[in-house]
């Protein structure tokens, strides 16, 4: 599987970077994403998924 890190300023995009190619994947492809916090990764899953 390969790795791609974003790195960048906050509030640079890097969210909504990876939240478009999340949803650019097939269906069920497996997907990580690293997050700094719990706070953080709470607000990722809540997301609108499409």
């Amino acid at each position: 599987m390969p790795v791609e890190l974003l790195i960048a300023r906050p509030a640079s995009g890097k969210t909504q970077t990876s939240i478009e190619r999340v949803r650019a994947m097939p269906p069920l492809a497996e997907t990580w994403v690293l997050l700094p916090d719990r706070l953080q990764a709470a607000a990722f899953r809540r997301r609108p998924a499409g």
